[in-house]
C-alpha cells in the first residue's frame, strides 16, 4: 500500500511496481477506496495466482498480487 500514499510520504518509488498480498481482494478494494484509480480487478491467473492492477495517486500502474504458488 506504500505506493497509494508516496505522494504524502514523500517515498520515491518507481513506476509499475508489484505488490504482494496474501489478500489481493482486499487489498484492491482497500485501495480503490483509499483514492486508488482501479485498473483490472483481482482475478484467479491459470498457473494459481490472484493478480489484479490500480493507479496510484501519482498514475503510476500497481500490480497487487499474491504469491505465486509452488
Amino acid at each position: 500500500m506504500v505506493l497509494l500514499f508516496a505522494r504524502t510520504a514523500g517515498a520515491i518509488l518507481p513506476p509499475g511496481s508489484k505488490s504482494r498480498w496474501s489478500a489481493p481482494h482486499q487489498a484492491y478494494e482497500k485501495a480503490v477506496s483509499a483514492g486508488a484509480s482501479p485498473v483490472k480487478p483481482p482475478e484467479e491467473k491459470p498457473w494459481g495466482q490472484v493478480v489484479g492492477y490500480v493507479r496510484d495517486l501519482n498514475g503510476c500502474l500497481v500490480e497487487l498480487c499474491s504469491a505465486t504458488p509452488a
